[in-house]
């Protein structure tokens, strides 16, 4: 190991044992300050946790696809009232593609 390399590890070991040297307090610091974020992230997963266990017990998503656009739907249902919820794509623009692709076909037809 180099000298100077060696001194500055032997500074910062003396500094942590007497916790006055600024070195030794700026390592403190930054410590106390992962550990704080540390525990700030664990309380944020078991938010996160919670809240989606609260949405498994009152929703379900369920998958479909729909040949005459092509797409596969997703549609978020409130369980129990199977009221949907969210859908995407929405059901507007389901409706929409569907009278694109038959006023589409109607063109066509009428070229040919």
């Amino acid at each position: 190991m180099d000298l100077k390399i060696e001194k500055v590890f032997t500074l910062f070991n003396d500094a942590s044992r007497e916790k006055t040297h600024p070195i030794a307090q700026k390592a403190a610091k930054e410590i106390s300050k992962r550990e704080g974020e540390k525990e700030k992230i664990e309380d944020l997963q078991r938010r996160i946790e919670e809240f989606l266990e609260r949405v498994n017990r009152t929703t379900s998503i369920r998958m479909r696809y729909d040949e005459e656009i092509d797409k596969v739907i997703v549609s978020i249902i409130e369980a129990g009232t199977e009221k949907v919820l969210r859908q995407i794509p929405t059901e507007e623009f389901v409706r929409f593609i569907k009278m694109y692709r038959k006023t589409l076909a109607m063109i066509f037809e009428r070229i040919v």
